[in-house]
């Protein structure tokens, strides 16, 4: 028996907000139940989500960024999105953070990373940390 027809059974012989709310579930599981996304369609959506990112890193706003680019990587990894989630993550002051995504990011061996730039980068990083008070001014 599938999750679907488990609810909507269960929900047949509640009332009120038990049973709207099973519904909902169903719902819930049948948009999320579908045909996985194809390879063509993950790209797409995480180039979207990239341009999105890079639209707010410009303005500044790198929380939003960190958001956009974080999905683009949990739908196809790409180094360059690796990268801004690592300068997301150094402007926001979480340079801990900037260096394990540079760190992971090195260990993976892609192709398009150069290793000697990611190594400056983190490098960098950490000796601004020991410089300044204010880690946002990386």
């Amino acid at each position: 028996m599938s999750h679907v027809s488990m609810l909507t059974e269960k929900a047949s012989g509640e009332t009120g907000c038990v049973r709207a709310f099973a519904l909902a579930c169903a719902v819930f599981f049948l948009s999320c139940g579908g045909a996985p996304i194809s390879p063509a369609d993950a790209r797409d959506s995480a180039r979207q989500e990239f341009e999105l990112g890079k639209a707010a890193y410009n303005r500044e706003d790198f929380r939003v960024a960190l958001a956009h680019f974080e999905a683009a990587q949990a739908l196809v990894f790409h180094p360059v999105t690796a990268q801004a989630i690592a300068e997301c993550k150094a402007r926001l002051g979480d340079v801990d953070g900037a260096v394990i995504v540079l760190r992971a990011l090195l260990a993976s061996q892609h192709k398009l990373v150069l290793p000697e730039r990611i190594e400056d980068r983190i490098a960098e990083l950490q000796w601004r940390k020991t410089q300044r008070s204010d880690p946002r001014a990386l």
